[in-house]
């Protein structure tokens, strides 16, 4: 298994894509983090809580990356 090489310094659009055979928690659960961010109504804490109250330990951070990356979350910058 072979992950993309520090795909962490891309910007979300343009990161290497990360083969979902390795097991990544997120990549292997999409469908269930994005239907809780809809419920959470894009709230990343709520978010937390939903997915930790359903098992999986995901860390909020990661969760902005990979929601950004997927075009779930638009990024709200700050004038």
């Amino acid at each position: 298994c072979s992950r993309a090489s520090n795909s962490a310094a891309f910007p979300p659009s343009t990161a290497p894509p990360i083969d979902a055979s390795c097991g990544s928690l997120y990549e292997n659960h999409r469908s269930e983090i994005t239907a809780a961010y809809y419920l959470a109504d894009g709230n990343l804490s709520r978010l937390e809580q939903v997915l930790r109250e359903r098992g999986l330990r995901c860390n909020r951070r990661w969760l902005t990356v990979f929601l950004d990356r997927w075009g779930v979350r638009t990024v709200q910058r700050r004038a």
